[in-house]
């Protein structure tokens, strides 16, 4: 994939897993592999134009997972809500 198509979720963003809240399975952004350690590479994304999801697109990103998979949403651990 084109590296500006892909993005990375800043750390306000992610649970205390270091997981994003919406499952990447279920989102509509594409995030770069979790294989990637962000905190020791997050510069070089950026350089290739990786970006961080911005509040719009986590936003549309929750909307989407909660429409799509409901039940999913519904069962998520009571800590994630």
């Amino acid at each position: 994939m084109v590296p500006s198509k892909l993005r990375t979720v800043p750390t306000t963003m992610l649970g205390g897993d270091e997981q994003s809240f919406v499952p990447t399975d279920l989102s509509g952004s594409k995030y770069i592999s979790p294989k990637y350690s962000l905190e020791k590479y997050r510069a070089e994304p950026s350089l290739l134009g990786v970006k961080d999801v911005t509040p719009e697109e986590f936003a549309d990103d929750l909307e989407m997972f909660i429409k799509s998979s409901h039940e999913k949403f519904q069962n998520m651990p009571q800590i994630w809500h």
